[in-house]
């Protein structure tokens, strides 16, 4: 089986969501896994050394305006590696 990567919203009162991508070097490049909202899990075919977290907010937040949201609120990110021996699935 693959290994999965959870993404952790600090607020899930309030889910918004984010878009997860992973890499093997800092300047790419990026294979997108998904996007998540609130807390959730996307599969990840081949272990990286990079995770990139991208808000999806949709506006800029203000204070005048109570529709606007501020933003994902990442608290933090869970990687659960495939089992020794197993293959990944494509």
């Amino acid at each position: 089986s693959a290994g999965q990567i959870t993404v952790h919203e600090a607020t899930p009162d309030a889910p918004e969501s984010c878009a997860v991508a992973t890499s093997a070097a800092l300047e790419g490049p990026w294979t997108e896994l998904g996007t998540v909202s609130g807390t959730g899990t996307l599969d990840a075919a081949a272990v990286q050394r990079y995770v990139r977290i991208t808000d999806r907010a949709a506006r800029v937040p203000d204070a005048s305006d109570p529709t606007t949201t501020p933003g994902f609120d990442l608290d933090a990110v869970t990687v659960t590696l495939p089992e020794r021996g197993t293959p990944a699935t494509p």
